[in-house]
C-alpha cells in the first residue's frame, strides 16, 4: 500500500515542475504573505563601487549618496565601511564581491537589513550600474550593464565556484513586493529590483543589529561578462543600493545550490534561521525547484536584473522554464488518502500547459525517488495524468 507522503512530480525531458507552497500538511499555519521591506522606511542610499580585479588588484568603496529631499535621509541610518574584497574569473564571467562592515546609527535595532539594487536618474537606464568605466578612463559599452548579474558570494575552488555559505544572504524577491505599491520609491530613486543583500552579525550570523552596533557585516556579489580583449572590460563597476529592513525572515536558493550540495546548505541555512525566529515562519524564495526544509517554499522562476518590471531585458533564472504543481489528484494530504493502492493514478495540475511530457518522478519522503519507464504521462493542457505502476513510493 501507498503510504501518505509528499510528493514532487517532474515531466522527464523538457520541463521540470517544482512542489506548489501548499504542499504541506492540513495542519500547517497559513504560509506567511509575500516578503516585503514595505514597512520600513528607507535607510540610506548607497553607491558600490569596485575598482580593478582580474590581474589588477581589486579596491571596494562605498559612498552614501544624498539623493534624498528628506533631510533624515539625506543622513543615512546605517553606515558602510569596506573590510575584504574577493574577485576570480571562471567561464568567461569575472565574480566581484565586496564585504562590508555596517553600523547602525539609526538609534534602534535593525532586522533583515537589505541593500535593494535601485536605479536612479544617474545610472544606466534601466540597471542598478552607475559606473561602468574601462581602465583607460574611458566609457565601457553600457550594454555590459544589463548582463551584470547578482547572487550569492562564491569562492573559486578547483574550476568551479562553489557559494560561500557563512555570508550566502543573497536575497530574492516576487517582483510584486519591490511594486511601487507595496514600496514608494524615495525621493531621487526610480525603480527598485527585485533582490538585495542582507546584513547580518558575524559568528553566529544574527539578522538582528542592535542600536549603535558597529560590527554588522553584508557581502555584495555580482558576476559580469568578460569581453573579447581585456582592454574592453569593465575596470571600474558601481551599483547602487538602498537599505530597507524586512519584517518577515527568509532566506534564498540560488540556481548555482540546485545540486544535491547547494540543496543541502540551502536547508541548513532555513534551519539556522529558523532558530533565530522560533515563532516566525522562514520563507524560502528559491529561483528554480525549492528544496524542503521549509513549509513556506515559494518559487520564483527568475528575478528581474535590468529592464522595467513589464518588460524586463535580463532575468536571473530559467523564466517560464519552470513548472509549479497547483494541485494533485487524490489528495495524499487527507485523512482518506493515508493508504493507496498500489494502481492509484495520480493526476495534477500545474501552472502552464506540458509539452511533450513522456515520463515522470515521484518522490517520496519514505522510500525515496522514482523515475521515468515506471509510469506514462499525457499531455491535457495545464493536466497531465500520471498512472502509478510500482509499488515502490
Amino acid at each position: 500500500m501507498l503510504k501518505r507522503s509528499h510528493l514532487l512530480l517532474f515531466p522527464a525531458l523538457l520541463l521540470a515542475a517544482c512542489s506548489a507552497p501548499g504542499d504541506v500538511a492540513a495542519n500547517t499555519p497559513p504560509p506567511p504573505t509575500a516578503t516585503t521591506p514595505a514597512s520600513s522606511r528607507a535607510l540610506g542610499l548607497f553607491e558600490i563601487t569596485f575598482r580593478g580585479g582580474g590581474s589588477q588588484p581589486l579596491s571596494v568603496t562605498a559612498r552614501p549618496v544624498g539623493l534624498h529631499a528628506q533631510a533624515l535621509t539625506d543622513q543615512p541610518a546605517v553606515s558602510l565601511t569596506p573590510l575584504a574584497r574577493a574577485d576570480f574569473d571562471q567561464g568567461g564571467r569575472r565574480n566581484l564581491q565586496a564585504t562590508m562592515g555596517v553600523s547602525n546609527t539609526s538609534g534602534t535595532p535593525l532586522t533583515n537589513l537589505t541593500f535593494l539594487a535601485v536605479s536612479t536618474p544617474n545610472t544606466i537606464a534601466g540597471t542598478p550600474i552607475s559606473t561602468l568605466q574601462r581602465f583607460d578612463g574611458s566609457v565601457a559599452d553600457p550594454a555590459i550593464a544589463s548582463q551584470i548579474k547578482p547572487g550569492q558570494p562564491k569562492s573559486l575552488e578547483g574550476a568551479a565556484p562553489v557559494v560561500t555559505q557563512r555570508v550566502a544572504l543573497f536575497q530574492a524577491y516576487p517582483e510584486a513586493a519591490v511594486s511601487a505599491v507595496s514600496l514608494p520609491r524615495p525621493s531621487g530613486v526610480s525603480d527598485i529590483f527585485p533582490y538585495g543583500f542582507v546584513a547580518a552579525m558575524p559568528g553566529a550570523g544574527a539578522r538582528t543589529l542592535p542600536a549603535g552596533s558597529t560590527t554588522g557585516q553584508v557581502t555584495f556579489s555580482f558576476d559580469l561578462p568578460l569581453q573579447p580583449t581585456a582592454q574592453a572590460d569593465p575596470f571600474n563597476v558601481s551599483v547602487m543600493v538602498e537599505a530597507y529592513t524586512d519584517t518577515i525572515p527568509a532566506a534564498t536558493q540560488t540556481p548555482d545550490e540546485l545540486d544535491t550540495a547547494g540543496s543541502a546548505a540551502a536547508v541548513a541555512r532555513i534551519s539556522a534561521l529558523q532558530a533565530q525566529f522560533p515563532n516566525t515562519p522562514v520563507l524560502l524564495n528559491a529561483i528554480g525547484c525549492p528544496v524542503g526544509g521549509s513549509p513556506f517554499a515559494k518559487r520564483i522562476p527568475s528575478v528581474r536584473t535590468a529592464g522595467p518590471a513589464g518588460t524586463p531585458t535580463a532575468m536571473l533564472g530559467a523564466g517560464g522554464n519552470l513548472l509549479s504543481l497547483l494541485s494533485l489528484s487524490p489528495d495524499p494530504y487527507t485523512a482518506s488518502s493515508t493508504f493507496l493502492p498500489n494502481s492509484t493514478s495520480f493526476t495534477p495540475t500545474f501552472d502552464q500547459a506540458l509539452v511533450d511530457a513522456t515520463g515522470f518522478t515521484v518522490r517520496g519522503l519514505q522510500s525515496g525517488q522514482l523515475t521515468g519507464g515506471s509510469g506514462t504521462a499525457r499531455q491535457g493542457g495545464g493536466r497531465c495524468l500520471l498512472v502509478k505502476k510500482s509499488s515502490r513510493c
